[in-house]
């Protein structure tokens, strides 16, 4: 990514293609065992890092989304919206694995809060946030939010899109 074209015209569909849920179903259920085997006396989860924001970092890097972003605005949030349709897969396995625990983690801010006006997230993530989740509401999963910096001005915004549990890494 090379100008804010590309990022703002980059399809996730197109460049990762479609995942095996079956296959990522038993990659969340093994990863959960595990920590099971490992901390026995721990509560113990499985979950995903790359949930939205944190997704995007690591397909553009930073200087390259904050580029793209600050470009177009609008258009970056429809590659959000792209980029979530996309990750819906692995929301779809967890909710599919037989897992009661789920980590969503996802660097929405940096240590001072947000890195984006909190109008473009109430916009762009929390919604797709709704969507993402709502398997795992549905199959009664517990979910657990986690994000690195100060994102203590979105609790209520992340709480009303089904999550039950915050870790705060400020």
């Amino acid at each position: 990514f090379k100008e804010p074209e590309d990022v703002l015209n980059f399809d996730p569909w197109k460049v990762y293609g479609e995942k095996d849920i079956r296959k990522l179903k038993t990659e969340f259920e093994e990863h959960y065992k595990k920590a099971c085997m490992e901390y026995p006396d721990a509560v113990n989860m499985t979950g995903i890092y790359v949930t939205c924001i944190s997704g995007l970092i690591d397909i553009f890097g930073w200087e390259m989304l904050l580029v793209g972003a600050g470009a177009d605005p609008e258009k970056f949030g429809e590659v959000t919206n792209r980029y979530a349709s996309w990750i819906q897969q692995y929301f779809d396995a967890l909710a599919e694995a037989d897992v009661p625990v789920v980590m969503v983690h996802d660097d929405i801010v940096w240590t001072q809060g947000p890195f984006l006006h909190p109008d473009w997230y109430r916009k762009y993530v929390f919604p797709n946030y709704k969507k993402l989740l709502a398997p795992l509401i549905e199959s009664k999963k517990k979910i657990m939010f986690t994000s690195d910096g100060n994102y203590t001005v979105f609790i209520d915004d992340i709480a009303a899109c089904g999550v039950h549990g915050f870790v705060l890494e400020p």
